[in-house]
């Protein structure tokens, strides 16, 4: 059998070490034990704990807050292959108004379901 992923929108957020505490608030600070190398180079790492155990994410990563408001780090490629930014205020698909870390408030005059 054949199943297909069903649409949804999650929240997500690039880890980069100038935002980490962002990440922190973002997650609940369940992101945690920030290492950054010491050469220039180097990308800084961080631990997500997720439903499995604590994960390791390294900058660039996305952390994408999933639908049981656990949170998880994925990697830019698979990310901007499965994800694409959506307005923040209505979702064409769904017919549902956003607002900030809110969720669907408010159902879309415009959307019909069929």
């Amino acid at each position: 059998m054949k199943y297909r992923k069903k649409p949804l929108v999650v929240e997500a957020m690039m880890f980069k070490r100038e935002t980490y505490d962002k990440l922190r608030e973002f997650t609940g600070r369940k992101a945690s034990r920030l290492a950054i190398p010491k050469c220039p180079d180097g990308k800084a790492v961080c631990y997500i704990e997720t439903l499995e155990g604590d994960k390791t994410a390294t900058e660039g990563d996305y952390i994408i807050k999933g639908v049981q408001d656990e949170f998880y780090p994925c990697k830019p490629d698979i990310f901007e292959e499965t994800y694409e930014r959506v307005d923040e205020n209505v979702h064409e698909q769904t017919g549902f108004a956003f607002m900030g870390d809110h969720g669907p408030i408010k159902h879309y005059e415009g959307y019909r379901e069929g």
